[in-house]
């Protein structure tokens, strides 16, 4: 009985130590990566324990997970009578431990700077106590866009809601290109990026490949980026050169995502050349409706919503063409979106 609370008295030591060192060294690279920043300002995040975690979740109860993927598992939970969103990265045997942190603590970095944009999703704070940190959002009810644009979600998403989303994705990513002397580039925009609230407001997240360019600069050169993302720049693929128009092709896909439904979500990039070169065949022949998601058409609608799906279509065409000199600036877009909003509700 002695040697069996030695025991437990000495595992319980060795995982209190373990948990000390893990938040000393994810703590001061947090540090680090946050005063590297190219952004001035901050918000104050909060530093949650383990057991935090466990009692926000119902110890990690599977009725709380809404998405649980290669990377991560996200959950729903209450802290302090709070809603919460608790996102915990799965550990790889294929990637070191050291390797693996480094994305969620740059994420934490980011997203603690940009937090205050109603298009991004709140980060409340953070556990540095396990290897591989893990994050901790606002919760407002939120579906992931993955989901909600299924068709096996059993969700419709009318086409009023799917243009509110490309244009509030839009905005933040507009935010990320202007708002700063450094643009941002995201680098992993996708429908698993976007999270939707129970009010329709679209939110972006997940800033863990996000790479921030230096001033003055319009572009860098084989930065790495791009090894997780299914939507991935071909210019990118070509040249090794990433710039704010990597995005812009990165959101052309969610575009088509949104108006065609789940065909693009995992696919290759192949499937997207496809659907570019033949895309002005289906405008000019009248037969766009082939590839509009069944629940778009299912809504009914005149010509002017005809045209309203016809310019959509070809702004999405737009922002993945080859060349990056042929695609708009972000802020074109989201000017695009909106005014095609506009027309739709006039």
């Amino acid at each position: 009985m002695k040697n069996r609370k030695k025991n437990i008295l000495s595992l319980f030591k060795r995982k209190l130590k373990e948990k000390e060192a893990f938040f000393l060294q994810n703590g001061s690279t947090l540090l680090q990566d946050r005063f590297s920043s190219s952004i001035a300002e901050s918000s104050p995040i909060r530093s949650y324990s383990i057991q935090d975690l466990i009692n926000a979740t119902n110890n990690f109860d599977k009725h709380q997970l809404i998405y649980s993927g290669l990377w991560c598992r996200m959950y729903k939970g209450s802290y302090g009578n709070r809603p919460v969103l608790v996102k915990m990265i799965a550990e790889n045997s294929a990637i070191s431990s050291q390797s693996q942190a480094l994305l969620p603590i740059h994420d934490i970095a980011v997203t603690s700077q940009l937090s205050n944009h109603k298009n991004i999703l709140k980060l409340l704070g953070c556990c540095l106590e396990l290897q591989v940190p893990s994050l901790v959002y606002e919760y407002e009810g939120c579906e992931l866009l993955r989901y909600l644009i299924s068709t096996e979600s059993g969700h419709r998403l009318p086409w009023k809601s799917r243009l509110r989303i490309a244009k509030d994705i839009a905005y933040a990513v507009v935010y990320l290109h202007t708002a700063f002397s450094a643009p941002i580039i995201h680098a992993n925009l996708s429908p698993k990026k976007v999270i939707v609230d129970q009010h329709g407001v679209a939110k972006l997240f997940d800033f863990s490949l996000s790479i921030s360019l230096h001033p003055e600069e319009s572009h860098l050169q084989d930065v790495g980026v791009g090894c997780m993302v299914v939507s991935i720049d071909p210019e990118y693929q070509k040249t090794g050169i990433a710039s704010t128009k990597f995005d812009v092709y990165s959101f052309g896909v969610i575009l088509l995502v949104l108006l065609t439904g789940e065909q693009f979500i995992g696919g290759s990039a192949g499937n997207i050349f496809c659907i570019t070169d033949q895309g002005k065949k289906y405008v000019e022949e009248d037969h766009l409706n082939q590839i509009i998601d069944t629940r778009i058409l299912g809504e009914g609608g005149g010509a002017q919503k005809q045209q309203n799906l016809q310019d959509f279509w070809k702004l999405a065409l737009r922002c993945v063409q080859g060349k990056c000199e042929n695609r708009p600036e972000m802020i074109e877009v989201a000017k695009e979106l909106k005014r095609i909003e506009m027309v739709f509700h006039s």
